[in-house]
């Protein structure tokens, strides 16, 4: 056992060494909701905040916005105030506490194969060290099998507390650790089970009550979030109006970006025949599986919490002799895929990072000091010098508050200002666009690479880049002219 926690102490810094190799490029959001985490932290920092549809609706609990306004706040204080610098402590954290969750997981099994899959394959690094709430919820909801597992009331109970508080949807863990729990009561340890699930209940409802402190500093009232999530996602709700039913293929496409479309159906295969053979794993994910495949709304990110379960069903049952997994192995054509597949997730780190770089919000946040210092220009009219502002127009990627310096003037597509002109004359125009306008320059020397758009399909990213045009090219972007920001934006106050 020793040489094992050796062994694991080892894949555990190759693992964190492949998340922080990774966090300076995780530059362009995954998913849309990826980054209400950091525009709530930056308004919990700042008091600054772009509405939207979730901080208008008090959708989302405070309490992994509250932790990431923290880190917001040491950069401040150190004078690295830029959203670069927040995004990679930001990952860096969350990259860290999935890599040891991860790799906790596997030593509950004694699996230093699993381990190692977790720490390099590259879906790891890549989407389990983002702000994504089914990621930072998949630690407690690992750390909960284990503590289940181990009988430790008091980890149980925090961890729950954790899930149920950091994603809504991720409760559906809870019936999974009671069914595990059940699975583990013989006449031996009844007594004992018993003692730990009224130990576990109640440190569970202690961390609820101290996760809703949060929505209460942001929000005016506890927990308020829980149930303006209900209500707009309730059955038959805001929710199944604006999204409709999608399809369950939802759900394959994301073993497809994991794994290749050739490698998805034959993995899927395999988890179903490993789960049927390990009771254990399956009880536990039910309720989760169940729920999603209830809901009428589906997206791709969600299977993210999954996956790592469906890694430990097929390692562990293909570790069972009778499945023959060597016999398997001696095959040509098996070892030549596996080699071929092992090359692919190496390849797949340089790729990722350079379409992370060249994405669209990664062009924006390489260029965010340019920015701040292009929002005011002197110019000589008539012997005078006069100060002239500097617009930036978005014509891709929605913008949130914390990407744009404060002192510069916005305005989106429709030619809405998110904030208020700070001169009465423009100076120049900064366009945000995928295509360069016309008589429209470079704005710097860091536009994106001519190849960036070949990727965007393959690595979900979008692409777009900056440019300098003359307030002359307002008038042919914006035919109407600018129209006034809404009330209310942008949002300075304390509470939402």
């Amino acid at each position: 056992m020793n040489n094992w926690h050796s062994d694991f102490k080892r894949i555990f810094w190759v693992g964190l060494f492949c998340r922080l190799a990774c966090t300076p490029f995780l530059l362009q959001w995954f998913h849309p909701d990826e980054r209400q985490t950091l525009e709530f932290a930056h308004f919990q920092a700042h008091g600054r905040l772009h509405p939207f549809l979730e901080s208008e609706l008090h959708l989302r609990n405070q309490t992994a916005p509250w932790i990431v306004s923290n880190l917001i706040e040491i950069c401040d204080a150190l004078s690295l105030s830029t959203p670069w610098l927040y995004l990679i402590l930001t990952h860096t954290l969350i990259g860290a506490l999935s890599a040891w969750s991860l790799n906790e997981l596997a030593r509950l099994y004694n699996d230093k194969k699993l381990a190692w899959a977790f720490a390099i394959f590259w879906i790891f690094p890549w989407i389990y060290s983002r702000q994504l709430l089914e990621v930072t919820s998949l630690i407690p909801t690992c750390l909960l099998f284990i503590a289940i597992q181990k009988l430790k009331p008091i980890q149980a109970g925090i961890s729950a507390g954790l899930i149920a508080t950091l994603r809504y949807p991720s409760a559906l863990w809870l019936p999974g650790g009671l069914f595990l729990l059940l699975s583990r009561v013989s006449e031996n340890t009844k007594r004992q089970v018993i003692r730990f699930t009224c130990f576990a209940f109640v440190v569970f409802v202690l961390t609820l009550l101290v996760g809703g402190l949060a929505d209460l500093k942001l929000y005016g009232s506890w927990m308020k979030s829980a149930l303006a999530y209900w209500n707009f996602n309730r059955p038959g709700g805001p929710v199944q109006a604006m999204f409709g039913n999608d399809s369950l293929l939802v759900y394959y496409r994301w073993f497809e970006f994991m794994l290749t479309p050739w490698l998805a159906p034959v993995f899927l295969l395999l988890a179903v025949y490993s789960l049927i053979h390990q009771p254990t794993i399956a009880l536990f994910i039910l309720p989760y599986v169940i729920g999603h495949l209830w809901t009428p709304h589906r997206e791709p990110r969600f299977m993210i919490p999954l996956v790592p379960f469906l890694f430990l069903a097929i390692s562990q049952t293909l570790q069972d002799p009778k499945f023959g997994v060597r016999r398997v192995w001696n095959n040509k054509w098996v070892r030549g895929a596996a080699y071929a597949h092992l090359l692919l997730n190496f390849v797949w780190y340089p790729l990722n990072s350079w379409s992370q770089w060249n994405s669209a919000q990664g062009i924006l946040i390489r260029n965010y000091s340019d920015l701040k210092n292009a929002t005011k220009n002197t110019e000589k009219e008539n012997e005078k010098e006069t100060e002239k502002d500097t617009l930036l127009l978005t014509q891709a990627d929605p913008l949130i508050d914390v990407l744009v310096p404060s002192q510069l003037s916005w305005a989106d597509e429709k030619c809405q200002l998110h904030r208020p002109l700070n001169l009465p004359s423009l100076s120049k125009i900064i366009v945000f666009s995928k295509t360069a306008p016309s008589d429209c320059t470079a704005f710097n020397d860091h536009a994106q690479s001519r190849l960036a758009p070949v990727f965007e399909r393959i690595f979900r990213v979008r692409t777009a880049s900056l440019w300098t045009c003359k307030e002359e090219t307002l008038s042919s972007i914006c035919s109407t002219g600018l129209k006034p920001a809404p009330d209310g934006e942008p949002y300075m106050d304390q509470k939402l």
